[in-house]
């Protein structure tokens, strides 16, 4: 479908350069009926062709119509965010200690807080635990505190787009949002053994994987839906039981899936990765803001802007996009950032650059919405 597609795109580029004095809105019969050969109706169809740096399309067909622009909307969010924030912009993650260091051991909480770093990967926070070991840090008898105060959102369904709330595509923003709230399941089979192993990347105690699928001969094919997985997940706990088979001609094979919620999956993350790293830490969860004035005791800071850019739009990752969006809305207004706030942003970047876009509609910045709306023109714009 995308290669048809790509096709269908080539041939309205070759007709509008062959002729730009094509009437806007007249659609060539047969770019037309190569969307209708493929199942796209004419009235889910808005074409732009210009070229860089001209002020006016070679051609245009339906391009003032709002319409759901889905992971095109991307291009907005991010472009916006270059403008507004710079294409070196760096997120940070900050670490506070809410007692005296004795012996190297904190007496008292470690507070985390969040300013909406889009990709803390494990490999990054794993980072943040080693310079929290580096500035002298064994042990923590305390608690673990979540300053997420960056960003007010509203209750997220991670359900209520299309069903399926364990598909890291659905994950929803958070201002202390580490790896993507997502587990990698891993399956590796061995057929000198006959079995096949499963193991979470990374691994968290509050993630309890059952026993593997039996290991067999057959082809591979939808290999997701025979090794029979049913997750049982709360906002705080997480189970997987497998009672199916796995195919050993499959090879090693990932599942990615969204567990728990977001603060207990940073609480699961930092209490494996400060293990990891030689430390020791029982504590339990709690959330409130960091103090005041306080100088962090350690810090993370993200990659640059333009390349959380490039991920976002190679990838198409929506959380990454939803983060972006909301830190448009806490460097132009006084924090926290909302919705509505970046939605005000984007509106008015675009107001000041004098780019008018009739009908704009942008909920959340990444696509993923039945409400977003936006013109083909105005994305050339």
């Amino acid at each position: 479908m995308r290669a048809s597609l790509a096709r269908i795109a080539l041939i309205v580029a070759t007709l509008a350069v062959a002729s730009t004095s094509m009437a806007r809105d007249v659609l060539p019969r047969a770019v037309g009926r190569a969307f209708l050969d493929h199942g796209v109706p004419l009235n889910r169809v808005a074409i732009v062709v210009q070229e860089i740096g001209k002020p006016k399309p070679l051609f245009a067909y339906d391009a003032e119509r709002p319409m759901n622009p889905a992971s095109v909307m991307k291009l907005v969010t991010t472009f916006a965010a270059l403008e507004i924030l710079g294409r070196d912009y760096r997120w940070k993650t900050e670490a506070y200690l809410g007692g005296p260091i004795l012996n190297r051991t904190l007496k008292g909480d470690l507070i985390l807080k969040g300013y909406g770093d889009p990709k803390i990967t494990v490999e990054q926070w794993q980072l943040f635990m080693a310079a929290l070991r580096a500035n002298g840090l064994d042990a923590i008898d305390g608690d673990l505190v979540l300053d997420r105060s960056y960003f007010s959102l509203p209750l997220y369904d991670p359900a209520s787009f299309d069903g399926e709330p364990l598909k890291p595509y659905n994950v929803g923003p958070d201002a202390l949002l580490v790896n993507f709230k997502s587990v990698r399941l891993l399956f590796t089979p061995d057929a000198i053994a006959g079995t096949v192993s499963v193991n979470a990347e990374p691994r968290l105690d509050d993630v309890v994987l059952g026993r593997p699928p039996t290991l067999d001969a057959s082809d591979c094919g939808d290999w997701r839906s025979t090794v029979g997985a049913s997750f049982v997940t709360t906002a705080d706990r997480a189970s997987v039981a497998f009672g199916g088979r796995y195919a050993a001609n499959c090879g090693e094979r990932d599942w990615w899936v969204a567990l728990l919620d977001h603060p207990h999956y940073v609480h699961a993350a930092f209490t494996t990765a400060f293990r990891d790293a030689g430390g020791k830490f029982t504590g339990s969860l709690k959330e409130r803001r960091a103090p005041l004035g306080a100088e962090p005791f350690a810090s993370l800071e993200s990659a640059p802007l333009y390349d959380i850019v490039r991920d976002v739009n190679k990838l198409s990752n929506n959380v990454m996009a939803r983060q972006i969006f909301l830190t448009l809305a806490a460097v132009m207004y006084p924090p926290p950032a909302t919705p509505a706030k970046a939605g005000d942003a984007v509106k008015r970047w675009l107001k000041s650059r004098k780019v008018a876009i009739p009908g704009l509609v942008i909920e959340n910045g990444s696509g993923l919405s039945r409400h977003e709306r936006i013109t083909a023109g105005g994305l050339a714009r």
